[in-house]
């Protein structure tokens, strides 16, 4: 059984380094095909889009618009098929990753394998070694107390079984003192029966400990399975719980990015009055937009496309009032008309109006007069002198002087 045990182990060792060392190979080849993929599509991505902002300038600079729709059209196939190809890819990635799950808790399980295999060599070892100790006390005690045992003809004088016994044994350090005189059997005398005592014994003791040795191994192999069920089912919940949980997240966060872009852009082209009139996010991690940045860029009606920091600051004022795509009890603006020029301050204006009737209350500091004569109220804050200065405020409702013309304008 311990021969056959090694060699077990000795040709399990092997399959499972080169296993071990293909799953390594390919994690390493799949990651390097994937960054080149990703690069190589993320590149390719923003090409088109550059292609695309040059192509509309181009057609739009030539009032070609029928022509500009087809384009924008094609272009929007495109990218429709360049989407398709990336979901492809991800697909295949998630393929390839759960081929490499498989992998890992097939080498896992050898592992196991090969270490419980390793355990019950050396129990068995141990076990033998215990025997052989036990033997050589028999003798020694027998030697001792110069009692005669019955030996196989061949097996030669209890002396001599002494000093092979401590020849082969490394553990043991007891010394037989030599006597001079020596005792021998006469084996032609014993019957077959007590010849055969000592090995009749020994096998018996060795079939003892293979019963006992299979009695033990049959409730471990039992509880081993029972454990690896177990742990089978609790790592199958837990991926399926994390990537149910993940989805969810990207689920998630895709319909609020999807959302956010679309108000933005609505809000922005309703302040310009233009169709053609852009503002968009962008992911800097097309395939995970959720991990890295996420950059805001408006493209103003008649300009062609440039980054937030290149814009002027009315063009950034005006993109700014576009984050009001979430309304809240109250919105504080101090001088955001600063910027501005004559259009732009009506638009702008008449848009926080139109937003204050239904959806958020403003309040808005300012200092020029064609923005806030747009206002429902006005609060002025003004000194007053005298020994000590002290600030005064006061209010004016200008809805009455609107309803009032209003009339006016009916009656007229």
């Amino acid at each position: 059984m311990e021969p056959r045990h090694r060699q077990f182990l000795l040709t399990q060792k092997p399959k499972i380094n080169a296993l071990q060392s293909a799953i390594d190979e390919q994690e390493r080849r799949i990651s390097k095909q994937l960054k080149n993929e990703h690069k190589n599509e993320r590149l390719e991505f923003e090409n088109q889009i550059t292609k695309i902002q040059t192509m509309l300038e181009f057609e739009r600079s030539r009032d070609t618009v029928g022509h500009v729709e087809q384009i924008i059209e094609d272009l929007q196939n495109e990218i429709s098929e360049i989407k398709d190809r990336l979901l492809d890819q991800k697909k295949k990635i998630e393929f390839q990753e759960r081929e490499i799950a498989d992998c890992r808790k097939c080498v896992a399980q050898l592992n196991k394998d090969y270490n419980e295999q390793r355990k019950r060599l050396q129990l068995i070892e141990s076990d033998i070694e215990k025997l052989r100790m036990d033997q050589h006390n028999y003798f020694r005690t027998a030697k001792l107390n110069e009692i005669l045992l019955p030996f196989p003809g061949n097996s030669g004088s209890m002396t001599a079984i002494l000093l092979t016994e401590i020849t082969l044994s490394d553990d043991t350090n007891i010394p037989i003192q030599s006597t001079t005189t020596t005792t021998t059997t006469d084996s032609s005398t014993a019957s077959n029966d007590d010849r055969n005592y000592p090995s009749q014994l020994e096998t018996k003791q060795i079939y003892d400990i293979e019963d006992k040795f299979e009695l033990n191994y049959k409730p471990i192999d039992a509880c081993s399975r029972e454990v690896k069920t177990t742990f089978e089912l609790i790592t199958n919940g837990e991926f399926e719980h994390t990537r149910n949980a993940a989805k969810q997240h990207y689920d998630r966060f895709n319909t609020f990015y999807e959302h956010v872009s679309t108000c933005i852009d609505d809000i922005y082209k309703s302040l310009t009055n233009f169709q053609d009139a852009v503002a968009c996010l962008t992911a800097e991690n097309a395939e995970e937009s959720y991990c890295d940045g996420i950059t805001y860029n408006c493209t103003a009606p008649g300009k062609c496309f440039q980054a937030m920091k290149n814009l002027s600051s009315g063009e950034k004022t005006v993109a700014a009032i576009c984050l009001f795509f979430k309304s809240a009890p109250l919105f504080l603006l101090d001088e955001v008309d600063v910027a501005l020029d004559n259009t732009n301050i009506c638009k702008v204006a008449d848009f926080i109006r139109e937003q204050s009737a239904s959806k958020f209350q403003c309040i808005v500091i300012s200092l020029k007069e064609r923005f806030y004569s747009r206002a429902g109220a006005l609060i002025a804050i003004f000194p007053k002198p005298g020994d000590c200065i002290t600030s005064y405020c006061f209010t004016l409702d200008l809805n009455q002087f609107d309803e009032r013309e209003n009339i006016a304008n009916r009656r007229g």
